[in-house]
């Protein structure tokens, strides 16, 4: 983008060239009617009465002529035209579409020009004339919609939404602010581009915010907003542009429409490859490998909400997106324990980020969650065992309701095991490392 971001016309209309063929004219042959000669009368001399014999001229049989055939054209044959072939979305760029707004979710007035994938050119802005981020690593998968108000007056947005892994993300982001810090430029349909200076935003996690103007000409002139707002491990560019300066100052509506559409979560459950997912399935600890009286509560494909965050962090910090991710929880009615296990399996470039983020996400000493529940954290320990990871002691009360835990993560091979055990006491260390050792012998043992 962002010729195409900061495009003069509000809706792109699209010119097809139709060309009519026909193939070569066809010449039906008619043959020439080429009369035959007619014969040759002789003629008879008198008889001469001093002649006894008579002469008589012999007559030959005249050839009869056959016409000669002109042989019909053949037409040359039309070639069949090549269909076209449609690739259809990605997982990936399945989950960005269904990210995009759709009319119903924007504001009143405004309509969906177009939405597709976005492939094949560089995704990003080409503000200050520079290729965006480069030296990133290869994005997930990109879209790109453009939407507009017909109200006096007129608003368009074109909107790319760019998935990259959560820590490349954060470095577009700062390669970003480092970097666009030009004021103007011509771009390549020859367009003068002026540029404020950038100023943060709160939008999303983190985002930045600039104003424009375009001038086709000296009597042509555009104003805009543009929007780069980073959203977990989605990046969403916005241009925002009207011929009215005053009617940029109402596109904040439209941007939190838009930004409240953007789920990382989805992009995650999009990265799940089914293969890694079945075999996490059965790598998961049984109740009989817990002991007599535990049963399965629940097991599902997508993680347990309580996993996603400790002291207020995601567990496992900027790693990205996981090719498979399982839960399961298991339960000892009669004593009230609880074991809770997920398995994680990422790319190898994750796992090293993956250990160091949970090792940071359990050193907060306290934390309260959204449910009000306080959590006491003991420092972490080095686990115990074959598997490398580490494990914290913790309690944790709400409204007098105590409950005493220890949480270990460990890796084995590309897998994150976290295992959570709680308990109406202290759980004893050595269960804990007994469940934890179980845990790691199952993964072992399917693979």
């Amino acid at each position: 983008m962002y010729s195409t971001a900061i495009r003069l016309s509000i809706a792109l209309i699209l010119l097809g060239v139709i060309v009519a063929c026909s193939g070569p004219s066809r010449r039906d042959a008619t043959p020439a009617i080429v009369e035959s000669p007619a014969p040759i009368v002789p003629t008879v001399p008198e008889t001469v009465e001093t002649q006894e014999t008579p002469i008589v001229a012999t007559v030959e049989p005249t050839a009869t002529v056959t016409p000669t055939q002109i042989p019909m054209s053949t037409p040359t044959p039309r070639p069949s035209p090549t269909p076209t072939a449609v690739v259809p979305p990605s997982a990936i760029e399945s989950a960005l579409l269904a990210m995009l707004p759709v009319e119903g979710s924007l504001p009143s007035g405004w309509e969906i020009v177009s939405a597709n994938p976005l492939r094949d050119r560089p995704t990003g802005s080409l503000l200050c004339g520079i290729e965006p981020f480069p030296g990133a690593p290869q994005k997930l998968g990109a879209v790109e919609t453009e939407y507009q108000r017909l109200d006096s007056p007129s608003l368009s947005v074109i909107q790319e939404l760019t998935a990259y892994r959560d820590p490349d993300a954060i470095a577009a982001m700062t390669w970003a602010r480092e970097s666009l810090d030009c004021r103007d430029w011509t771009d390549g349909d020859g367009s003068r581009i002026e540029l404020s200076p950038f100023e943060e935003s709160d939008f999303g996690d983190e985002s930045i915010v600039a104003d424009f103007s375009i001038m086709a000409d000296a009597s042509s002139r555009l104003h805009g907003r543009w929007y780069l707002i980073r959203r977990g491990g989605i990046i969403a560019q916005m241009a925002i542009v009207s011929d009215d300066e005053a009617a940029i100052n109402e596109s904040p509506d439209v941007v939190n429409a838009a930004v409240a559409l953007l789920d990382p979560q989805r992009l995650a459950a999009a990265t799940i490859d089914p293969a890694v997912q079945a075999a996490l399935v059965g790598m998961m600890l049984h109740a009989d490998d817990i002991g007599p009286g535990w049963l399965k509560r629940a097991s599902g494909p997508n993680p347990d909400p309580a996993f996603a965050a400790y002291c207020g962090s995601p567990l496992f910090g900027a790693a990205g997106a996981p090719l498979g991710d399982s839960f399961a929880i298991f339960e000892q009615a009669d004593t009230g324990w609880m074991v809770r296990q997920r398995l994680i399996a990422l790319p190898s470039s994750e796992l090293q980020p993956a250990m160091e983020g949970a090792a940071a996400a359990l050193t907060c000493g306290e934390w309260v969650d959204a449910d009000g529940v306080v959590y006491t954290l003991d420092q972490p320990q080095p686990s115990v065992g074959a598997a490398e990871g580490v494990t914290v002691q913790f309690h944790a009360n709400r409204d007098g309701d105590e409950r005493y835990g220890a949480l270990s993560v460990t890796q084995t091979g590309a897998i994150m095991n976290v295992v959570v055990v709680t308990a109406p006491e202290p759980p004893s260390p050595d269960i804990v490392l007994a469940i934890i050792q179980r845990a790691t012998d199952d993964i072992h043992g399917a693979g």
